[in-house]
């Protein structure tokens, strides 16, 4: 499946990835290149989870629930093995799995699953820039909750992630 973006796609596509440069502008210390390294690499492995399971809902071949069950359940085999071997068993509260049981299955199955399902009428790169407009939600809630400072260059940086946005979205 060879979904390439249009020109202006493209340029939406830069000017977000510029506006997070712009964001986040604070020059990389070294003993950070590890963290960054493992962020590059896990965002070019959610690529080619989105490449794939959109060329999957597309085609039809496997269901959204199964395709859902099968992702969520090999990770979550993948976290509680690492986990327990790391960390040994956990000791949760009562109220605690109350919390974990919300965030498992309305913020993690429930979003995932949604996600896969939208998959299929929309491409890959054009929902992972939906997925960047995380940055200017998450900065605006940090500042009504949390009363985190917004500096100039954040604000800039957001403006230009939401018009990269825009443009990837803009249809013909």
């Amino acid at each position: 499946m060879h979904e390439i973006p249009t020109i202006v796609q493209t340029i939406g596509i830069v000017v977000a990835l510029a506006g997070a440069y712009v964001f986040f502008g604070n020059p990389l210390q070294s003993f950070e290149a590890f963290g960054v390294f493992i962020t590059l690499l896990s965002g070019l492995c959610w690529a080619v989870y989105m490449i794939i399971a959109r060329s999957l809902q597309k085609t039809g071949r496997i269901p959204t629930l199964e395709m859902t069950t099968v992702t969520m359940g090999a990770g979550a085999v993948i976290l509680l093995v690492s986990g327990f071997a790391l960390e040994g068993p956990p000791s949760v509260p009562s109220s605690g799995w109350v919390i974990i049981g919300w965030l498992s299955i309305v913020n993690t199955v429930a979003a995932f699953y949604l996600w896969n399902q939208v998959l299929e009428s929309v491409k890959a790169y054009e929902l992972s820039m939906l997925q960047n407009t995380m940055l200017v939600q998450t900065s605006l809630m940090a500042l009504i909750f949390l009363g985190e400072q917004v500096t100039v260059d954040m604000i800039l940086g957001m403006i230009l992630v939401l018009s990269g946005v825009t443009l990837v979205q803009a249809r013909r």
